[in-house]
């Protein structure tokens, strides 16, 4: 009885270890795309240039 008690938890706590690093790297994939790419570079204008830093809510 108790290999099989020790079986299922060793078989939840892998499943719950996977749970949380797929958890971890799509919130960290939605953090990235919406904070942390927040400052974008685009050309100012067609012959210009220099690059001005715009965020992603103005364009």
């Amino acid at each position: 009885v108790l290999k099989i008690l020790w079986f299922v938890f060793k078989l939840l706590w892998r499943v719950l270890r996977l749970v949380a690093v797929i958890l971890s790297l799509t919130i960290g994939f939605a953090w990235r795309q919406t904070l942390g790419r927040s400052n974008v570079y685009v050309r100012r204008d067609w012959n210009d240039r220099g690059l001005g830093r715009v965020r992603w809510a103005d364009l």
